[in-house]
């Protein structure tokens, strides 16, 4: 018994530790712009596409658990398997948007419970477009300063 109550106890204190470091928004704008560095700084492109790419995302959030993420759902594919997937992914490597904590529940629940959040990338770019001539001619590949 006096194990699980410690467990409580370290789990509660690690919790309030946790919620004490995180950079809580203020107001709403504060809240999307969080929102989209943390989604942001979580999401790994697919290292190879053709083109460019666009994916939107449904999140749904906790009404229990202010920031806990209940269902991700892609509502407009790239038409990229391995793109849409990253989108997915971003979300499981956020785990709980902590920062939305610092909102009232009203501004919570109206303008978060439930968002759509676009990604986008651009596929490579194609050789030449937007360098000047030298800029493209010194990006070719060179042997002994002949392009090849």
């Amino acid at each position: 018994m006096r194990t699980i109550a410690t467990i409580v106890l370290l789990s509660l204190a690690l919790s309030a530790f946790a919620d004490s470091h995180v950079d809580l928004c203020s107001n709403i704008g504060d809240c999307r712009k969080k929102i989209h560095s943390i989604i942001t700084d979580n999401w790994e492109p697919p290292a190879a596409f053709s083109v460019a790419n666009v994916a939107k995302v449904s999140v749904t959030l906790s009404t229990q658990v202010i920031g806990e993420i209940e269902s991700v759902e892609i509502i407009e594919s790239s038409g990229s398997v391995a793109f849409d997937k990253t989108a997915i992914e971003a979300f499981s490597k956020t785990g709980t948007l902590l920062t939305l904590k610092g909102l009232e529940n009203s501004e919570y629940r109206d303008f978060f419970r439930k968002f759509i959040i676009q990604f986008e990338a651009e596929g490579p770019p194609v050789p030449g477009v937007g360098l000047s001539d030298e800029e493209f001619v010194n990006s070719l590949p060179s042997h002994n300063g002949h392009i090849q």
